[in-house]
């Protein structure tokens, strides 16, 4: 049986939660510090009676983690899929040869 990873989880910015497998959300309980980058953790106290919790965690509850900025990364990639060749673009005008 696949766990699930970190992509199977949804995020919403405007709510400030984490959307679970389960379209169970997940809220923010707080702001940790790791390796210099705020890092927010996000849980739900409903995983114990979830039924795809053996697919998620052997804990007590999941916890999600997610950088304060991973929005960042993510809307770059969908930039670079949305149009390829600015990559290429970006490699010939702005990187020494």
């Amino acid at each position: 049986m696949r766990q699930f990873d970190k992509a199977d989880f949804a995020c919403d910015a405007e709510a400030d939660a984490c959307i679970c497998p389960a379209s169970q959300e997940r809220g923010h309980r707080f702001t940790r510090k790791q390796n210099g980058k705020a890092i927010r953790f996000y849980w739900s106290s409903r995983c114990e009676g979830c039924v795809l919790k053996g697919k998620c965690t052997k804990s007590k509850e999941q916890c999600s983690r997610r950088w304060e900025h991973e929005d960042l990364p993510e809307r770059a990639q969908h930039r670079l899929e949305k149009d390829p060749t600015q990559l290429a673009l970006r490699s010939i005008s702005v990187e020494h040869p």
